[in-house]
């Protein structure tokens, strides 16, 4: 089946397909995943960010529950982008067991940022944070016109400062 997709779909590994773990296929599976979440949350920037701006919560972050598919031909289509997942410990034990981690993950990372800012550490998505495992992090590196990021940097400077 491997030979279904052409060999650049396969990007950096399109090389040694045939020696392809099934962890090197996860983490190409993976990268795909983030590439398409990054795009989406990158087209709801204003929508995602507007309480965050408001509220002046620049550590602010959205449990979204996204639901995508591969189709025959190796695209990766977004099916839903759920803003309120439901979340419930009901199927099959394995289910309610990673919901249980998930769920006590998403808490403890919660608490570490908590624990960062109330030392005094700048917090952004590039901290490095000892309670993430399972979360996979969806890089949001939004487009911002320059005068944008001028005032964003002038108006983080400005609350610092207070």
């Amino acid at each position: 089946k491997r030979r279904q997709f052409k060999d650049s779909w396969f990007e950096k590994y399109q090389y040694k397909i045939d020696e392809m773990t099934i962890d090197d296929m996860r983490d190409l599976v993976n990268i795909k995943c983030m590439r398409l979440l990054a795009e989406c949350h990158d087209a709801f920037k204003d929508q995602f960010d507007k309480e965050s701006r408001e509220l002046n919560r620049p550590c602010q972050f959205i449990f979204n529950g996204d639901d995508i598919m591969i189709d025959e031909d190796g695209n990766f289509l977004l099916l839903e982008l759920n803003r309120c997942p439901s979340i419930s410990l009901i199927g099959h034990q394995s289910i309610k067991d990673m919901t249980k981690a998930m769920l006590k993950e998403m808490i403890d990372i919660v608490l570490e940022i908590r624990e960062l800012k109330i030392n005094g550490h700048v917090v952004d998505q590039d901290t490095t944070l000892s309670s993430q495992s399972k979360w996979l992090r969806c890089r949001l590196d939004y487009k911002l016109p320059i005068i944008d990021r001028v005032d964003g940097l002038i108006n983080d400077l400005d609350a610092l400062l207070k």
